[in-house]
């Protein structure tokens, strides 16, 4: 090895070094950390009038929201809701079925975040700009937190994408 190449072998790892230092300290704090906190969600509801559905969370709990109201529509006939309750299991990764009877039981953090610092998000059509992606899946729903993404398993009917309704995390 010459000296005189000691200088450019520097001045090439420095950059290299920065780049692994900084993924460190972005993704080690996260490292190993999963959610800990299971949620209630609702799919279906369709009909409903704007900013209400069939079951609202108070104080709380699940309960029956008296005061939703069916919208007639103009050129179709409104069917009775097909309102659906289920509880997602973040450690199996697995959705179940809920009667109303059996979620009003569990008591509910209606926050964006749960306690743990995890969010339950729709996927989005944001691309990938290195790689020039440009996918997304608006039809997906990921629990996010501590610079990770789990894509969700959750029980939607074809129809239900958008009508996925996060009520709360269960305590």
């Amino acid at each position: 090895m010459n000296k005189k190449n000691i200088p450019l072998i520097i001045a090439l790892c420095i950059p290299v070094l920065m780049i692994l230092v900084l993924a460190a300290v972005i993704y080690l704090p996260g490292l190993g950390k999963k959610p800990a906190h299971n949620f209630i969600y609702m799919t279906g509801d369709n009909y409903y009038n704007y900013g209400q559905s069939k079951y609202l969370v108070s104080d709380g709990y699940i309960r029956e929201n008296p005061s939703a109201t069916i919208t007639p529509a103009l050129y179709y006939k409104p069917v009775a809701s097909d309102s659906r309750l289920f509880l997602y299991n973040v450690t199996t990764n697995i959705a179940t079925e809920l009667n109303i009877q059996q979620a009003s039981q569990y008591r509910l953090d209606p926050s964006q975040a749960s306690a743990d610092g995890y969010k339950v998000e729709r996927g989005n059509s944001n691309g990938d700009f290195l790689f020039g992606s440009g996918g997304g899946d608006y039809n997906s729903w990921f629990i996010k937190g501590h610079n990770r993404s789990t894509k969700l398993n959750l029980k939607l009917n074809s129809t239900d994408y958008y009508n996925m309704q996060f009520l709360g995390w269960v305590e």
